[in-house]
């Protein structure tokens, strides 16, 4: 059951984000992936931001598969 952080409502909306954002952090896995990773290792896992934020945007963090940890860079 998804549920509100701030509110605790189930009254939730699906709302789009955009399809490009900014590279604010990244890091690479080298080691301590999770078993479902293992097989991915080295891989990338970076936070971006997308809108406005934090006025009206959001920022999310989640892993980078296609690209290379020389391939990223903060702010692209």
């Amino acid at each position: 059951m998804a549920i509100c952080s701030e509110c605790l409502s189930e009254n939730l909306v699906w709302v789009g984000i955009p399809k490009v954002g900014e590279v604010y952090a990244f890091t690479e896995i080298l080691a301590g992936a999770p078993l479902q990773f293992q097989d991915k290792v080295p891989f990338v896992v970076a936070i971006v931001r997308f809108g406005n934020y934090p006025e009206n945007g959001i920022q999310l963090s989640g892993t980078v598969f296609d690209a290379s940890y020389d391939e990223m860079e903060v702010g692209a």
